[in-house]
């Protein structure tokens, strides 16, 4: 299945690629996503989707898959900036368990990136008493320590998505200003990453 193109930016003296998917692109990604578990004749009575990343894109991937149920769970690795907890934490759970018990679960989320939210997730599942456990996201990093059983396309950028507009423009704002980039450049940087002036004033 051929991959999906999204835009590729890259700024003067900024060693990071972005890739700024639109809503179509993750639309047609999810699409490829469920034609992979539909050809598999996989059938999943719940989605369970990593917080809050995953809400979005979790919305769309089980309206093709038919999926009755999708359900949160919410997974902490820091307690501040540049704080990582020695284990991670659940801070949001799913109620009541027995939606997820003895069922065949679809886990998802929007990046497989260091892998291991997606990894602590399916153990937690499997723990908490889900009949199977079959993982899934939109992207995929080679770094990441689980391969997802499903996925879109192989990335090594990182993805702006279009539902995190505000958290993306506060972590680079900073992150560029420690750079020592003026602000009338990060301005021009944020409006090719697609972040409109008026939803930054």
């Amino acid at each position: 299945m051929a991959p999906v193109s999204s835009s590729i930016v890259r700024f003067p003296e900024d060693q990071v690629v972005y890739s700024v998917p639109n809503w179509e692109e993750l639309t047609e990604l999810c699409f490829q996503v469920s034609l992979q578990i539909r050809e598999d004749s996989h059938v999943f009575p719940v989605m369970v989707t990593l917080a809050k990343g995953g809400f979005p894109l979790a919305r769309i991937l089980a309206d093709f898959l038919h999926i009755p149920l999708i359900v949160s769970l919410g997974v902490h690795f820091y307690t501040g900036i540049g704080t990582r907890a020695a284990t991670p934490e659940v801070y949001q759970d799913i109620a009541p368990l027995e939606t997820i018990r003895g069922k065949d679960i679809l886990l998802f989320d929007d990046v497989a990136d260091s892998g291991e939210s997606l990894l602590f997730a399916k153990e937690y599942l499997m723990s908490s008493g889900a009949g199977s456990v079959t993982t899934s996201a939109l992207f995929y990093k080679e770094k990441s320590k689980i391969i997802p059983d499903y996925w879109g396309n192989l990335s090594s950028e990182w993805i702006v998505f279009p539902f995190e507009a505000m958290e993306t423009h506060s972590y680079l704002a900073t992150r560029w200003t420690e750079e020592g980039v003026e602000k009338p450049e990060q301005q021009q940087r944020f409006m090719q990453l697609g972040l409109k002036e008026k939803w930054l004033a």
